[in-house]
């Protein structure tokens, strides 16, 4: 193993080509770096706060592989080959190639010192191993008066000492002892992970514990760390020099001891060693598809992803499993995907990362009329008085326009709302001004395909007045009172890179506008389109949305969010896992 106080730190700021993530010897100072995701300006480097780190993305890369295992079967590469100025040589490793021309986008290596950890455990099923070691019948006779009191006394005054009395839990032999040692090591890397630890396991460690080091030690304590390996080291080459005979059980343990406490991740030789994947991206979009779908106050209406979300929330139930082009994803019933274009009588399908519903039902405009109650009206205006009810000069007919889907009886009722509305607030507007024009008199009717009513006594000026204080084209409903869509893009790149213009950026904003072109196809015209690129973020903060900026890319109306994604990550490594 690593003590992660030696590891250099490298966070990846600028670079948008080189997304590598993992602990590999750095090129420019020989030294064991480790290279932190993209977003990570404001990551204090301490020791741990980089061990923290460490383990959340040992169970990060874990979660990304046991998602993908379908796509790493098929794609082992046993060789490995060079990516992203990394030797893969000599090491266990996956790489997934583009289907279409077979180029690999992607390489991820796994970590052998803590993996074969959880692979001991479930092969030789360590558990029971321990029992199968930890059990003694012999009396100990040193502390034999502690059996007296459980004697029976026979005639010819001796003591009967049953043997059940004295079967106790030890740990014997040499290789219980290492059976010991491997149930620490494996205990303090389940702490760091946070996860689950069997009693049998825990009494081993802290049998070990117990007669080796003290209470404060740790394996992963910064003051002690080595002090801690080294006395390991001694009890491990003690029990390799004890032990006579030596079989396929005792090397299987042996050996995954040996390697953590003699083997490093270094470079010191030719292999190319190194721990970590080679396009982060391709995690970041898991991350955040994930937290998303496995979310209950976001509604999806698409998304392009191939994880399998076993207990999808409840507001997600109409989300079904599609092809489009190939490709599956996952796609609301009642959404048109229109997330295609034809050329040469040939139509591709496009792929955004997602896209999100936002229902604002129950919201209302910021005034005194509620006339866009569950987004049934459309819209109000002026319209010319009819002849047969014309009662004077000061006369306004008011026209409404209401979905058709809307039942006849609610009709009514929404007419008589916008009615009295409109009524209260020109009753209001008089009495405050102290005005001495007469009484406003109202009266309602519904000609055939219409829905309006006229105001009496009004004059056109004090209308308009109203008119635009409570609705002005639609133009007065609060963003928050409007349903929307966003298109969200996740992008694994600097903040800095969407403020300088390259040829790149330009590509991802036609792509993005080209997605909200091919939506505002089927789309109301009311709904309002929000276009996203969410990057990653590091913050120590509960909030998920760490900042917004419509500045940087300001022409075309896409938003850069800024995620945290310690708050991401901690939901993405959350499902229980099988990490052996």
């Amino acid at each position: 193993m690593f003590n992660f106080e030696d590891l250099d730190v490298q966070k990846n700021t600028n670079d948008i080509y080189n997304s590598f993530v993992g602990i590999r010897k750095s090129t420019e100072t020989d030294k064991m770096t480790f290279y932190l995701p993209k977003g990570f300006e404001g990551f204090e480097d301490n020791y741990n706060n980089v061990k923290n780190l460490f383990f959340s993305m040992y169970k990060t890369f874990k979660r990304f592989e046991i998602d993908n295992i379908y796509k790493f079967d098929k794609m082992l590469d046993k060789e490995g080959k060079n990516k992203d100025n990394t030797q893969s040589r000599d090491f266990r490793g996956y790489r997934f190639s583009d289907e279409e021309d077979d180029n690999e986008v992607l390489f991820y290596s796994k970590i052998d010192i803590i993996d074969d950890f959880f692979k001991v455990n479930r092969e030789l099923d360590v558990d029971s191993i321990v029992q199968r070691f930890g059990y003694t019948e012999n009396i100990d006779y040193s502390n034999i008066e502690l059996l007296l009191k459980d004697g029976v006394f026979l005639e010819n005054d001796t003591i009967f000492v049953s043997d059940n009395t004295s079967e106790r839990n030890v740990i014997e032999n040499n290789i219980s002892e290492l059976v010991e040692i491997y149930c620490y090591i494996y205990k303090e890397i389940l702490i760091e992970l946070n996860e689950y630890i069997s009693p049998i396991i825990s009494e081993a460690a802290n049998n070990f514990s117990y007669k080796y080091l003290t209470s404060s030690q740790s394996l992963f304590n910064k003051d002690n760390y080595d002090l801690t390996i080294l006395i390991l080291k001694d009890c491990l080459d003690i029990i390799d020099k004890r032990t006579a005979y030596k079989d396929y059980l005792y090397y299987s343990i042996y050996e995954v001891v040996e390697q953590f406490l003699y083997g490093q991740l270094s470079l010191n030789d030719s292999n190319g060693k190194f721990w970590g994947i080679n396009n982060f991206s391709y995690i970041w979009e898991d991350i955040c598809n994930s937290f998303v779908l496995s979310d209950s106050s976001r509604k999806i209406a698409y998304c392009d992803s191939s994880l399998e979300i076993k207990n999808l929330p409840s507001v997600h139930e109409n989300l079904i499993r599609k092809n489009f082009g190939g490709q599956s994803v996952y796609i609301d019933k009642d959404f048109i995907n229109n997330f295609t274009i034809e050329l040469d009588g040939h139509k591709r399908w496009m792929r955004p990362d997602i896209v999100l519903k936002e229902n604002n039902n129950n919201a209302v405009a910021e005034n005194t009329l509620d006339f866009l109650i569950n987004q049934k009206i459309l819209f109000i205006k002026k319209s010319i008085p009819n002849r047969l009810l014309n009662f004077g000069d000061k006369n306004i007919n008011v026209e409404i326009s209401i979905k058709s889907s809307i039942e006849e009886e609610e009709l009514s009722v929404l007419t008589d709302k916008v009615f009295n509305a409109f009524t209260e607030k020109f009753s209001n507007l008089y009495r405050n001004k102290g005005t001495t024009q007469g009484s406003l008199k109202g009266y309602r009717y519904s000609p055939k395909g219409r829905y309006s009513f006229s105001l009496s006594n009004i004059s056109e000026d004090k209308f308009n007045e109203v008119y635009q204080e409570l609705y002005d084209g639609g133009k007065n409903i609060s963003d928050k009172a409007r349903d929307k869509i966003f298109i969200v893009d996740w992008k694994y790149l600097p903040s800095s890179f969407f403020f300088k213009e390259s040829k790149k950026l330009q590509l991802d904003i036609i792509k993005q506008l080209t997605y909200e072109f091919c939506i505002m196809q089927d789309l109301d015209p009311q709904i309002e389109i929000i276009s996203q690129f969410c990057i990653p973020k590091f913050c120590n903060s509960d909030k998920l949305v760490l900042g917004e900026d419509k500045l940087a890319i300001e022409k075309s109306g896409i938003h850069i969010v800024s995620l945290n994604f310690g708050l991401l990550q901690k939901e993405y490594i959350s499902i229980e896992m099988d990490l052996s």
